[in-house]
């Protein structure tokens, strides 16, 4: 017999259930792009729901995509594996840095309830605080050495984001996923054509950013999900423009796809 499963999606104040019939665990409606969407994935809730949250800027998002977002695909393929119901909420918003998040999460607003119920949160955060404009070859270190103070923020942004969550989970077992980035900046061939010093730039501070962020996951036992290698390769050089939106900054669906399959496999270790 048909499993029912049951497909939530709400935006601001409104709200749909449709009962929809699968014969397998799947998500019946993908979020646009850049939409907030609550979806529940499986069959229906009858046991347990594994509440998952997506914390970001606009790769969450799914700014730039006119796709389903990372954070869906992951729910579907998490609950096709466990067979057992998954409701996901992508709280992902364009513009948002490590900052504006630990203080979104210190208003009590929807972020935070929806961390307060999640059993797993994944955090993609980091990239809007620096911006590519401030990148000045006479600063001490390179380029890159005008965002050494930058670096120390995110640092402790990160420490109060990740402190935050186990807060608000009053500290019940939390799985903390925080994912890196292939790059902070504009990267394949959209990156090659604004010239070897800005990709040069970009790639010696998104290796330190992801730094910064593997060991924020250590100090605070949140596991972190390595990009780079799904989108640049094993030695971080190849191009992958294929994986990228046309503004050379955002996934585009295949680029959300190998997010979606690295929190997984990040997920079963």
């Amino acid at each position: 017999m048909l499993a029912l499963a049951l497909v939530l999606v709400a935006v601001g104040a409104l709200a749909a259930s449709v009962p929809v019939r699968a014969a397998a665990p799947r998500v019946a409606a993908a979020a646009g792009s850049g939409s907030v969407a609550h979806q529940l994935v499986g069959p229906a809730p009858s046991d347990g729901v594994l509440h998952v949250v997506a914390l970001g800027d606009s790769v969450p998002a799914g700014s730039g995509c006119d796709c389903t977002p990372f954070p869906v695909r992951y729910g579907r393929a998490l609950a096709a594996r466990s067979a057992r119901p998954v409701q996901v909420r992508n709280d992902g918003v364009p513009g948002l840095t490590s900052a504006t998040i630990a203080a979104t999460l210190q208003d009590g607003g929807t972020a935070a309830r929806d961390v307060a119920s999640a059993g797993l949160v994944i955090i993609t955060i980091g990239a809007n605080d620096f911006d590519s404009s401030r990148a000045d070859p006479s600063c001490p270190g390179g380029a890159a050495g005008c965002f050494d103070a930058t670096l120390v923020g995110l640092a402790q942004h990160l420490d109060a984001i990740l402190a935050r969550v186990a807060v608000l989970r009053r500290y019940a077992p939390t799985t903390v996923l925080l994912t890196g980035y292939w790059d902070i900046w504009k990267d394949g061939q959209v990156a090659a054509k604004a010239g070897p010093d800005y990709v040069k730039t970009g790639e010696t501070l998104s290796r330190r950013v992801n730094q910064q962020l593997q060991q924020a996951a250590r100090r605070d036992q949140a596991t972190y999900v390595d990009l780079v290698t799904p989108f640049r390769g094993t030695a971080d050089s190849d191009d992958d423009t294929e994986l990228l939106a046309d503004d050379g900054d955002h996934p585009n669906a295949a680029g959300h796809q190998a997010i979606a399959d690295a929190l997984l496999a990040a997920s079963s270790r």
